[in-house]
């Protein structure tokens, strides 16, 4: 994310409009804030955390306590961003809670906060309108940066004496940190995915025991060194008996041959008594 310009009214220290043109700095990646203590160095992040998400740098002050002491009452408290992401722009404009001048009579009116979400089209025109509620903004915000709200504050940020927070943080939240931070979802998409395969790998093993152990019960084999030992022994005992194959193998072939042959003597055996019924039946005729 880059801030392109900060815009800023009855905030904090500032009670009037106060505008910061980021792309000034042009490619420079490098900017100092610097100034005497209660000069509204802090005020400049609690506008820009306040602007995405309705909330101060520190998150330790209220965003109602934001309000300048000088500004006048017809000054409202507003704060209006515009910043990058990648290639495109947008433009948040928040107001907190406040209270104003009644516009009949004595006495002061509560405002609520508002909030509204843009992207920005050339010459800086608001375009889309993404988001237009406090919570919705904060959403959308969430969505574009990839971080919530306390982690923007500690890794963004980093306010003063806050940077402590992110190595302090628990292992959980120091883990979603970083891997928002450095984008880590491919990677752990490619763990699942292996542990994904290691679970299919695992339960094809287990199939394949149940199998051996299968084939170790049919052959009455207590582990596979038996049944190697079975295996050797049936194949020296095959290796015996093949030459009284062969020789049942011939014998096979002459008792086929010489069952072809008694089949051929039955059929005209059947044939010649076929003739002599056929030669009797004429006799009783004449």
């Amino acid at each position: 994310m880059r801030p392109l310009k900060l815009s800023l009214q009855a905030f904090g220290p500032y009670a009037g409009r106060q505008v910061l043109d980021f792309r000034q700095l042009r490619d420079n990646r490098l900017l100092l804030i610097h100034g005497p203590t209660g000069g509204g160095k802090t005020t400049l992040l609690d506008a820009i955390s306040f602007a995405l998400y309705g909330e101060s740098s520190g998150g330790d002050r209220a965003v109602e306590n934001l309000r300048s002491d000088h500004a006048g009452a017809e000054h409202q408290t507003q704060v209006e961003l515009d910043f990058r992401v990648g290639e495109r722009r947008y433009r948040v404009r928040r107001t907190p809670r406040q209270q104003r001048p009644r516009l009949r009579g004595e006495g002061t009116v509560t405002e609520q906060p508002t909030a509204k979400l843009w992207t920005l089209n050339e010459g800086d025109a608001e375009g889309e309108l993404l988001a237009a509620k406090s919570t919705d903004v904060a959403k959308a915000i969430e969505d574009i940066l990839g971080f919530r709200g306390e982690q923007f504050r500690q890794v963004i940020l980093l306010p003063q004496g806050q940077f402590r927070r992110l190595l302090l943080a628990d292992s959980r939240d120091r883990e979603q940190i970083l891997a928002r931070l450095f984008d880590t979802h491919r990677f752990r998409r490619i763990e699942e995915v292996l542990k994904e395969r290691a679970g299919q790998l695992r339960r094809v093993i287990e199939e394949l025991r149940r199998h051996q152990e299968t084939l170790l019960k049919s052959w009455e084999c207590g582990d596979r060194q038996a049944l190697e030992v079975c295996h050797r022994t049936t194949a020296e005992g095959i290796a015996r008996l093949e030459p009284a194959l062969g020789e049942l193998k011939v014998a096979e072939g002459r008792a086929r041959e010489a069952l072809v042959e008694a089949q051929g003597v039955e059929k005209r055996f059947a044939t010649l008594k076929a003739c002599r019924l056929e030669a009797a039946r004429l006799e009783g005729q004449m």
